[in-house]
C-alpha cells in the first residue's frame, strides 16, 4: 500500500510494490539521469528478494512548487536479501540536485532500515559518476567493493550450438531442492536463504529460472529479471562436480538466446576480482559496460 510524507516542498512516495505506469516512470528517469551522467545503472523494480517484503522499498519523491506538482524528481530503492544487510541505489534528476531530495529520501527509508533491524549499508554507484562517492563520505560510507555490469548484444554468440548433451529448459517445481543444494553450495548461502532465492524465482511473474540437465540430472541454474529495460542474468551456478565441463556457458547462452528474444538487451554483473567469471561472460558475447562502485558503512554511524 502507498504512502506519503511531506518533506518541505518535497512529497514522498513509498510502497513495497510498483504498477506498471510505476515503473515506466522510475525507467525514464534513470535513463536522463544516466544520459546526464555518463553511467547505466541497472535498477531491481521488484521485491521478491527482500527479507521483509511488507517492508517499503521503493521511495519516489515529488517536488511541488505552490499547488503544482512539478512531476518524479527522485527514486530511492531498497534491496534487502539479506537480515543485515541492505543496498541502497538512487536518483535524483541533474536540475533538482543540491535541493534536498537525496536527503530526503534517504532519512524517510532509513526510518524503515533501522525499524526492520538492517545494522549494514552498501550504497550502489559508479565510477563514471565520482560525485556520488563524494556526497556518501559525508554520511561516514567508505569504497568497499567493485564489480563490473557488462551488457550482451552479439546474438550469433547465443545462438551457438555446443554439441553438448546436456539440456537447458525452463525450471520445474520438482527442480526446486536440487537447485537450493546447487545454490547455497555456489554462493555460500544457508539452505534457508537459497531455498527462499529459488522459491521466489520460480513464482516471480518478473522473473524467468532455467536449469541444465546432465543425464537426468539438474546440474545448474540461472535466473533473469525482466523487470526492468534489460533483462537481467543473475544466480548462475553450477554443480560442483560437474564444473569445468562447459555447462555454465551452455547454460549461459541458451538463457541469454531466450531473454534477448525478450527484452533485446541483457545484462550481467560479476565481480570485479572474479576473473574466470569475466573470461566466460567475455566468452559469450557480454562487454564491459560500466564499473560499479559499492560504499558501506554501519547504519549506527548516520546522524538521525
Amino acid at each position: 500500500m502507498e504512502k506519503s510524507i511531506q518533506v518541505g516542498n518535497i512529497v514522498i512516495r513509498r510502497s513495497n510494490v510498483l504498477d506498471k505506469e510505476e515503473k515506466e516512470q522510475i525507467s525514464r528517469l534513470a535513463a536522463v539521469c544516466n544520459r546526464a551522467d555518463g553511467t547505466c545503472n541497472e535498477l531491481f523494480l521488484t521485491n521478491e528478494f527482500n527479507v521483509y517484503p511488507e517492508m517499503p522499498c521503493f521511495f519516489r519523491a515529488y517536488v511541488e512548487n505552490g499547488s503544482t506538482e512539478l512531476g518524479l524528481a527522485g527514486i530511492l530503492i531498497i534491496y534487502g536479501d539479506q537480515e543485515k544487510m541492505a543496498e541502497i541505489s538512487a536518483y535524483v534528476l541533474p536540475e533538482q540536485r543540491g535541493k534536498g531530495v537525496f536527503h530526503a529520501l534517504f532519512h524517510t527509508a532509513l526510518e524503515y532500515i533501522r525499524f526492520f533491524g538492517y545494522s549494514e549499508l552498501e550504497f550502489k554507484t559508479e565510477k563514471a559518476y565520482p560525485a556520488a562517492g563524494d556526497i556518501l563520505k559525508k554520511y561516514g560510507a567508505v569504497l568497499i567493493r567493485k564489480e563490473y555490469l557488462m551488457i550482451w548484444r552479439e546474438k550469433e554468440e547465443a545462438a551457438k550450438d555446443s554439441g553438448s548433451p546436456s539440456v537447458v529448459r525452463q525450471a520445474q517445481k520438482g527442480d526446486l531442492d536440487i537447485m537450493t543444494e546447487i545454490q547455497a553450495e555456489a554462493f555460500g548461502d544457508t539452505p534457508e536463504m537459497a531455498r527462499r532465492y529459488v522459491e521466489s524465482s520460480y513464482q516471480s511473474s518478473d522473473t524467468m529460472l532455467f536449469v541444465i540437465e546432465t543425464q537426468g540430472r539438474c546440474t545448474g541454474c540461472c535466473c533473469v529479471d525482466t523487470s526492468g529495460e534489460r533483462a537481467m542474468i543473475f544466480g548462475l551456478c553450477v554443480a560442483a562436480d560437474f564444473r569445468g565441463k562447459g555447462l555454465g556457458g551452455q547454460l549461459l547462452r541458451e538463457s541469454v538466446k531466450i531473454a534477448a528474444d525478450k527484452k533485446g538487451e541483457v545484462s550481467l554483473c560479476v565481480e570485479a576480482e572474479n576473473k574466470n567469471a569475466l573470461h566466460l561472460y567475455e566468452s559469450c558475447g557480454f562487454r564491459e559496460a560500466t564499473e560499479y562502485w559499492y560504499f558501506g558503512c554501519p547504519v549506527a554511524v548516520i546522524g538521525r
